[in-house]
């Protein structure tokens, strides 16, 4: 199955707990 994921892509977010992600999707909802 196909899952798209569609909101705003943010690069290098730093969550500042130790938790690093080079590339989220903020507000990201799933369109079926």
């Amino acid at each position: 199955a196909t899952v798209t994921f569609e909101g705003v892509v943010a690069t290098d977010k730093d969550f500042g707990a130790g938790y690093f992600y080079p590339v989220i999707l903020e507000n990201a909802k799933v369109i079926k």
